[in-house]
């Protein structure tokens, strides 16, 4: 699956509502990431930002009140989903 896609299930689960899948779909995100074979260098770059991305999710854990951080995630998943 690639990180446009990862990016618009986590996206769509965040703004559906569905927490519960929102903690799946960075998991799984996260599993791909760092289970993930070298590909062209933007692919690289891209799983790159995709993790940063998940991991800080991670980090924030139940503390949805770090909005900026949040947005700053959103703004870069709703990047890699166009591409």
């Amino acid at each position: 699956m690639s990180t446009a896609v990862h990016a618009q299930r986590i996206v769509q689960a965040w703004d559906g509502f569905n927490f519960s899948r929102f903690e799946i779909e960075v998991e799984c995100a996260l599993g791909v990431c760092e289970g993930a074979s070298s590909g062209s260098e933007l692919e690289t770059e891209e799983r790159a930002v995709l993790e940063s991305v998940v991991r800080q999710f991670r980090a924030l854990g139940n503390d949805r009140d770090d909005s900026y951080r949040l947005d700053a995630g959103f703004f870069l998943l709703r990047h890699l989903q166009a591409r």
